[in-house]
């Protein structure tokens, strides 16, 4: 079992939500236009949702500090992908999307003061496990 101290789980939140800063303005950079960050659906939750031209992109943030015990993309098990597929189809319900989707993953890394970001598109692929 893992201990932490207070201050270790405050930064650790910390780091999470300056990971998603960090991705989200990748995306923007890149031309994506964010339409939700943190869209939560009861315990669910999208880390970030915008679009890329015609398509609708669920993207989902994982970040780790480099040296980590794995890569961040090995951390987005079979139940973290079905709670982003469940997620998604009230978000698009909701919404009345009508544009194809893509599942993306943004993988974080600090390397000391800086961070290095991976994007690998259609990470989830649904009905495919």
């Amino acid at each position: 079992m893992v201990h932490f101290k207070q201050n270790d789980m405050a930064e650790s939140h910390d780091f999470g939500a300056e990971a998603e800063d960090f991705a989200a303005r990748y995306l923007v950079s890149r031309g994506y236009c964010i339409l939700h960050r943190n869209w939560r659906y009861g315990h669910k939750e999208l880390d970030i949702v915008c679009t890329d031209g015609r398509v609708l992109v669920v993207a989902e943030v994982k970040a780790r500090v480099q040296g980590g015990f794995s890569p961040p993309e090995d951390l987005l098990s079979v139940a973290k992908e079905r709670l982003i597929l469940e997620a998604s189809e009230h978000y698009l319900y909701q919404y009345q999307v009508r544009l194809p989707v893509r599942f993306d993953l943004l993988a974080v890394i600090r390397k000391g003061t800086k961070m290095d970001l991976e994007h690998l598109e259609d990470a989830i692929l649904p009905g495919v496990e």
